[in-house]
């Protein structure tokens, strides 16, 4: 283990983290920000895979039921990661599915399940590495004559980690995201579809400090060959955000997060020769931690967001990085080697538990298994 890993547990307790446990404390699967702001979590690999050689070997097992959009509301993924020497590698089975939209009409049609690989080599004092992305799928509806809808998806996440000194670094990742699509009847050609996507991530940290940036272009297309437009509908959506936050330790029993953020979302959406634009910027607000319960393998997790001149356009396709005022709950149970971290449904909160009140309300829709090896 080295001195960095060493500073970062003494600073913030555990070295590992799960998207159940991050969700938790950052709401991350709307605020992809915030995820920056936690120090201990081997989730962050997914946004810098450089970053791989700050934890210990490890495998997860994931199954967030988290609302994303109508893709990722459920969903489930696993991985592995380990080193040798200054080598790294592993691998995601599953994670971050990717909705295939043939028309634009906010419904999405299928999606694709893609596999990630990650190769990254150590130097003296920085890191590099490369996520490849890659999936397919073809969905046949076996009607006469069946209509065939496909698609692939190739992706990629170069990244770069540099170690200022024993407890700070920076991380930077620039994923890339190419998707391609049609749809058939018979031999006649529906739908030839695109989406693909590109961006920029990047964060400074040390033992209590973190900043970040990122901005995030995604372009979507959808022709549809019977008609005169090419193409019928273009989207295309950028996303800015930059924010800093404080992790701090509470004596001996856990960490609290503080962090802002500042937020700009635009869209074009073309329809044919009609061309609509939307904007909306705002300022973000998250306060959330960790704390240790029946000694040390019992952790209790919450945070609160909320988004201060928020102007929310219905006529807007949602790039998910928040709403207004938003609640999570969640534990941690650690065993030796083995930690279970499962996210609490706030419906408990707000419709009481059903068999007293009658009203249907989840009790763990989110769970995730870590072990170390």
């Amino acid at each position: 283990m080295n001195k960095l890993t060493i500073a970062t547990l003494i600073s913030v307790g555990i070295a590992f983290a799960t998207e159940t446990r991050v969700n938790v404390l950052t709401q991350n699967s709307n605020r992809f920000g915030y995820a920056n702001f936690i120090l201990d979590d081997e989730y962050i690999i997914q946004f810098y895979p450089s970053a791989l050689f700050k934890f210990p070997s490890h495998f997860t097992i994931e199954i967030p039921n988290i609302p994303r959009n109508t893709v990722y509301g459920n969903y489930n993924y696993a991985s592995a990661f380990g080193k040798y020497q200054n080598y790294g590698f592993g691998a995601y089975l599953g994670r971050d599915r990717v909705g295939i939209d043939l028309n634009l009409d906010g419904n999405v049609d299928f999606a694709v399940v893609p596999v990630d690989v990650v190769g990254a080599i150590n130097l003296t004092s920085a890191s590099l590495a490369l996520n490849l992305r890659f999936g397919n799928a073809s969905i046949d509806d076996k009607q006469n004559p069946s209509t065939v809808n496909n698609a692939s998806v190739i992706g990629l996440n170069p990244s770069f980690t540099y170690n200022l000194s024993e407890n700070s670094s920076i991380n930077i990742g620039i994923p890339l995201q190419f998707v391609n699509g049609s749809s058939k009847t018979g031999s006649t050609k529906n739908f030839d579809y695109k989406d693909n996507k590109f961006g920029f991530l990047g964060r400074f940290y040390n033992s209590i400090f973190i900043a970040y940036a990122l901005y995030l272009n995604e372009s979507q297309s959808s022709d549809n060959p019977s008609t005169s437009a090419n193409p019928d509908i273009k989207i295309t959506t950028n996303t800015f955000s930059a924010g800093g936050g404080v992790n701090l330790p509470i004596s001996d029993i856990g960490f609290g997060i503080i962090g802002f953020t500042a937020n700009v979302e635009s869209q074009n959406r073309t329809v044919g020769s009609q061309e609509t634009k939307t904007s909306d910027f705002f300022l973000g607000f998250l306060i959330g931690g960790e704390v240790k319960a029946l000694r040390d393998n019992f952790k209790l997790r919450s945070s609160f967001t909320y988004d201060f001149l928020r102007n929310v356009d219905a006529n807007v396709r949602t790039t998910g990085i928040g709403s207004v005022g938003d609640l999570t709950l969640g534990f941690g149970y650690e065993v030796e080697f083995i930690r279970f971290d499962a996210s609490v449904s706030t419906e408990l909160i707000y419709n009481g538990p059903y068999f007293l009140t009658g009203v249907v309300s989840g009790f763990i829709p989110s769970i995730s298994i870590l072990g170390k090896f």
